[in-house]
């Protein structure tokens, strides 16, 4: 296993900021760490339970992300059901700090598969649920396959198609890892909303943080065939935007039509990041 973070100091300066920022949310929700079991090892998981109703909804956050820091998908999706969302372990967060080095696919999906196990038996409403990812969460959402979970929504999705880097995201995401600023995390985050678009503040700091704090963290390799062969005929909806440069419409299209049965959704004058008042159109398509 590897650590995510740079140091001890690092870890705790992280934890600090998700742990203010629940703190500070003015939605009513819930926090607990779940002891995952995985192997031969607890998998300490956080959970933030938020929302109530039909339909139960799992948040898995992208590449480098929190619960803490994607507060804004977390409430657009209370608002529609009850919402139960993990930090990834491994990546910046208040979950275990350990990734694996290796086979990173089986590995995550043994842990969400055992976290389903655990959230079933933790919360009496949590049946039938949908699985909603965003890039390597989503990536784990098509890993995993329990008899609890009754479909997937995955949000410029990671595990279905290498990422297209240009040159230009390259070079920033170089100078970003090595010194992190608000500049040079803001020019990472240009790449990801559609051209001309507004960059969150908030993402700007987060991932300045992020920088600082944890090693290099990759975007998720696409997942092996026989992982989506055995969660096949479970309803599957790909939602893209528009102008997504990692993962293009119309290579996703190609690829989920080749890979999938999945029905994939284009929102339009979209980048990767979809802002936050454009969730409510994906949102629609958001099985009931």
């Amino acid at each position: 296993m590897n650590d995510a973070y740079r140091s001890p100091a690092a870890r705790d300066t992280v934890r600090e900021w998700c742990t203010a920022a629940l703190a500070g949310w003015s939605v009513a929700h819930e926090s607990r760490t779940l002891k995952v079991p995985v192997h031969d090892t607890q998998v300490h998981t956080h959970v933030v339970a938020v929302g109530e109703g039909l339909p139960r909804l799992v948040w898995l956050p992208g590449t480098a992300m929190s619960a803490s820091s994607s507060l804004d998908q977390v409430r657009a999706l209370a608002e529609h059901g009850t919402v139960w969302a993990l930090d990834l372990p491994g990546q910046p967060g208040l979950s275990d700090p350990a990734r694996p080095r290796r086979d990173t696919t089986a590995w995550y999906s043994a842990w969400l598969e055992a976290a389903l196990h655990l959230i079933t038996a933790e919360w009496s409403d949590a049946r039938e649920l949908t699985l909603v990812g965003s890039g390597l969460g989503a990536a784990v959402c098509l890993s995993a396959d329990s008899p609890v979970v009754t479909g997937r929504f995955l949000v410029g999705p990671g595990g279905l198609l290498p990422p297209r880097t240009s040159a230009g995201q390259v070079r920033d995401r170089t100078r970003w890892s090595l010194r992190s600023t608000p500049a040079t995390a803001r020019a990472v985050l240009g790449h990801l909303v559609e051209p001309g678009g507004a960059i969150p503040e908030d993402l700007v700091e987060w991932l300045t943080l992020v920088g600082r704090t944890c090693k290099t963290i990759n975007h998720p390799r696409p997942v092996p065939q026989h992982y989506l062969d055995r969660i096949d005929g479970a309803p599957l909806t790909v939602v893209v935007g528009e102008e997504d440069t990692l993962v293009p419409p119309p290579a996703l299209s190609a690829i989920v039509a080749r890979r999938t049965s999945a029905t994939v959704v284009v929102v339009d004058g979209c980048g990767h990041l979809l802002p936050p008042e454009r969730w409510e159109q994906v949102l629609r398509v958001l099985p009931a």
